[in-house]
């Protein structure tokens, strides 16, 4: 099975490489400057390709979900920062990622959410998670959220 998880920011998928015949995940990170993205053996493990991409390339997260069974979608924030709002990482990435998982003909979505999401609250991060997830339950294919917190 081949599945594969969105980043918020840029950061990073590793993709199974086409001749590659082992279940396998595209993985994705984001990381502050001058850390690893990704432990250094990932960098030379048979089979994947990394791929620089983020929520708002959707032709890259397409190519990217081409062949996947399911897109775990965890990109998420917590605090606002700059352009990294609430609005633009959970609403906008999510159409985003949804668009690219239609592109790519994946059937599945997995969302991660928050325990405590819900509309009207007056706490933008619950209401953003809440819409994430509207948004996913209303985007006709096959989903599963998962819920932490």
């Amino acid at each position: 099975m081949k599945c594969a998880d969105s980043p918020a920011e840029p950061g990073w998928l590793a993709e199974p490489s086409p001749s590659s015949s082992r279940p396998s995940t595209i993985k994705s990170s984001s990381s502050p400057a001058g850390s690893p993205l990704f432990p250094p053996s990932l960098e030379t493990e048979p089979g994947i390709r990394l791929i620089r991409a983020n929520v708002f390339e959707s032709a890259k997260l397409a190519k990217a979900f081409s062949g996947c069974e399911a897109v775990i979608h965890c990109a998420g924030i917590r605090f606002e920062r700059g352009e990294q709002t609430f609005a633009r990482i959970h609403r906008q990435g999510t159409l985003q990622v949804i668009k690219a998982v239609r592109q790519a003909g994946v059937r599945k979505v997995v969302l991660l959410s928050f325990l405590r999401a819900r509309p009207s609250c007056g706490l933008p991060f619950h209401e953003s998670k809440w819409t994430a997830e509207e948004l996913v339950r209303r985007c006709g294919l096959d989903f599963t959220i998962l819920k932490y917190g």
